[in-house]
């Protein structure tokens, strides 16, 4: 049986729980693709235990297991060579850089304003949304300014007593829904610290809650864009808000 028909064939032995979690993913089966299973768990609204239960009902591994075998599932009647996947994929990332061009300088400037304004600078980000943020902090390393890096979520709790009303708290997410993205901004909201989200969700919950947000492109939305890594486009944004710091401020 291919994925789909293992879904189904175990659709009558679902629990009320995974019942909801089939009837999600079957009408957005493209988010197994580009979604983590926090992200999933999170979009469906249940826990992320119930989806690694999910996936083990159905004799998966885990949650790595099933994404894989759903885009075997997704891509089998793909044909192409390895050099023109190669390219098709180079196409899409090519697409995404192009909508950097169309951004408004105001993109760039909000956060190198924001940088060069203040002194005491936290980025924060969880999982591969870390990976923006570590690219900013060894950028600026190289112009002898510092920055720190927090992903650390065992200090979730105590974000309060570490962020000052003169911090700035750089916030980087993809969705911007989290459970710990929330915590965290709020965090920064009842401290008095300047805060920034940089993301590519406009309808994020906790966009209004941060005192400046920058909102990024998506040239590519279709099925193909799970080919992608939303992170590397954010570190593009990261290396042209370095450029644009160095330019004006340097």
């Amino acid at each position: 049986m291919d994925f789909r028909e293992i879904i189904e064939f175990n659709k009558p032995s679902y629990t009320k729980t995974e019942l909801k979690i089939y009837d999600g993913i079957i009408k957005h089966l493209d988010l197994i693709e580009r979604y983590t299973v926090m992200q999933l768990a999170a979009y469906l609204k249940v826990s992320h235990s119930a989806v690694m239960r999910f996936c083990r009902k159905l004799g998966y591994s885990g949650y790595s297991d099933f994404r894989f075998s759903y885009m075997k599932y997704a891509h089998s009647g793909a044909e192409e060579s390895t050099n023109g996947m190669l390219q098709a994929v180079l196409a899409l990332y090519q697409d995404e850089f192009k909508a950097f061009s169309q951004m408004d300088e105001e993109a760039f400037q909000t956060l190198a304003d924001l940088l060069r304004a203040h002194d005491r600078i936290i980025c924060a980000g969880f999982g591969k949304s870390s990976i923006p943020g570590r690219f900013l902090k060894y950028n600026f390393a190289r112009l002898n300014r510092y920055i720190s890096m927090d992903d650390d979520t065992v200090l979730i709790n105590d974000y309060e007593k570490v962020f000052r009303k003169e911090d700035l708290v750089i916030i980087f997410s993809v969705g911007g829904y989290s459970d710990r993205i929330t915590r965290l901004v709020a965090a920064a909201q009842r401290a008095g610290s300047d805060s920034i989200m940089i993301t590519f969700n406009e309808k994020s919950p906790n966009l209004p809650l941060v005192t400046h947000k920058v909102v990024l492109p998506h040239a590519v939305k279709k099925k193909s864009s799970a080919l992608l890594c939303d992170h590397i486009i954010m570190s593009l944004y990261v290396d042209l808000v370095t450029t644009y710091y160095i330019n004006h401020y340097m």
